[in-house]
């Protein structure tokens, strides 16, 4: 997704899209963890991460959207291409 035009774009895109997905899934085990134990302040650290998460996940899914678009360019593009 990187290397598609215009990469100005792209590349900054993959970007944050990775570190969405790292900054999510890193946080998971620990949240899990950390309630599964019922370990001291595990509900505080739930309550931190879901708001947190937000806008991680907000920008995720837009760089997603973006990416995908450049990528597919028409919706038939899903079904008719061996992208999609």
């Amino acid at each position: 997704a990187s290397a598609a035009e215009p990469q100005w774009l792209t590349r900054p895109l993959v970007f944050v899209h990775g570190a969405g997905i790292a900054f999510w899934a890193g946080a998971l085990v620990p949240l899990g963890l950390a309630l599964k134990r019922q370990a001291a302040g595990a509900v505080e650290f739930l309550r931190r991460f879901s708001w947190a998460i937000l806008p991680v996940v907000a920008l995720l899914a837009a760089a997603g959207v973006v990416l995908a678009v450049i990528q597919v360019r028409t919706p038939s593009a899903l079904i008719d291409t061996a992208y999609g």
